[in-house]
């Protein structure tokens, strides 16, 4: 099973992601995320398969003196492709591709497990609406979305390791 390395939000803005999440499935247009049992976040990294003692001792060194910090989530947007993503995105900043770039340096002898649309240069940060969406079902929840979503600040608080399908927290790490 894969494990993927994710940042996690403040509870005010978890709420609002668990409402979009509802507000998907009470329509009909995906119910995917609020059955998954994930919670909201943005994903740093995804690995095949680790040695997860030794990957979570490695995980915790690089979140333990981590600080708490704010993302600006500023726009929609949508991967294609057969089964669609639906996702809201943070602004770019530095900061979160210096956290990114220096998350992927400090666990380089993973690089051959991580999943490519992951690895800096090409990761595209960005908070999961809808997975697994047929493509006129996914415009369906972009026009939903235009005009409503007006932006929002959220605050990073904590990290997590994910082992997934079924998804199963191993590790959860606050953020001072």
């Amino acid at each position: 099973m894969p494990y993927t390395v994710v940042l996690l939000f403040d509870e005010e803005t978890e709420k609002y992601i668990y409402g979009i999440w509802d507000h998907l499935n009470r329509t009909g247009l995906n119910k995917y995320m609020l059955d998954s049992g994930g919670k909201p976040h943005i994903t740093l990294a995804i690995y095949d398969t680790v040695d997860y003692s030794r990957f979570r001792e490695r995980v915790e060194r690089f979140f333990e003196d981590m600080r708490s910090f704010p993302l600006r989530f500023s726009s929609v947007g949508m991967f294609p492709g057969g089964q669609s993503t639906v996702f809201i995105a943070p602004t770019v900043t530095g900061h979160l591709l210096d956290v990114h770039n220096r998350f992927h340096h400090a666990l380089k002898d993973y690089a051959h497990l991580a999943w490519e649309h992951y690895r800096p240069g090409v990761w595209v940060p960005h908070c999961t609406i809808s997975m697994d969406t047929d493509y006129e079902t996914a415009i369906e929840i972009l026009k939903l979305f235009n005009g409503r979503f007006r932006g929002m600040t959220a605050q990073v608080i904590a990290a997590a390791i994910v082992k997934f399908r079924p998804i199963e927290y191993m590790l959860h790490m606050k953020l001072e």
